[in-house]
């Protein structure tokens, strides 16, 4: 199970003080070649940047949203073209509508982000998501249940591991049409971590 916020928000403040990746995840480019042209992104828990940066050299509109304002106010100071700007804020307390004009709709990315957060913080969020407009998309990566026993570049820290086939269960309820849902190896690798994870792309559906 995850912390509390405190020490989630002081943990990742440490962790981005000392690292930054630039690289765009393979999970970016997947989202990238679904979406429309100017297509706004809004990266949830953006964390260091890397996919935020490249949605919007990419062209996309993008708002990087995150609670650590150690990775926000680093994000800000970087150069990269393109429109994007950052948001040092708790995403279930974000007016998401407001974010959006003139937008109609828009693609809520979130890669690595569900098992960094607890169960109530998670109902939030689907709760705060089910308000988005129809046709938005939502893209999720997360780390599974069968990835809880595999060694961590990382180490260990506080990280809930997400049942994927209730959460694709799930979504329908929150307005969500499940459009392509994966799990498995080769999808995250990152050094010498082949994560087991699971990806869901879901578009919102008329209330």
């Amino acid at each position: 199970m995850a912390g509390t916020a405190a020490t989630s928000v002081d943990y990742w403040n440490r962790f981005y003080a000392r690292w930054r990746h630039t690289l765009p995840s393979q999970f970016a480019a997947l989202v990238a070649s679904e979406l429309a042209p100017a297509t706004l992104v809004v990266d949830i828990g953006c964390g260091n940047g890397r996919d935020t940066f490249f949605f919007a050299r990419s062209g996309f509109p993008t708002i990087g949203i995150d609670r650590s304002s150690v990775s926000i106010e680093a994000n800000a100071r970087m150069r990269s073209a393109g429109d994007v700007r950052f948001i040092n804020a708790d995403i279930t307390a974000c007016d998401l509508a407001a974010l959006m004009p003139p937008h109609e709709r828009a693609c809520f990315y979130a890669r690595f982000f569900l098992h960094a957060i607890d169960d109530a913080t998670e109902d939030a969020l689907l709760g705060r998501l089910a308000e988005i407009p129809e046709g938005s998309l939502l893209c999720l990566e997360f780390r599974t249940l069968a990835d809880e026993a595999t060694a961590k570049t990382f180490g260990d820290h506080d990280r809930r591991y997400i049942d994927h086939e209730a959460l694709v269960r799930a979504l329908p309820a929150r307005g969500f049409q499940v459009d392509y849902e994966r799990q498995g190896r080769g999808m995250a690798k990152f050094r010498d971590e082949d994560p087991y994870v699971g990806r869901i792309l879901a578009s919102k559906v008329a209330g």
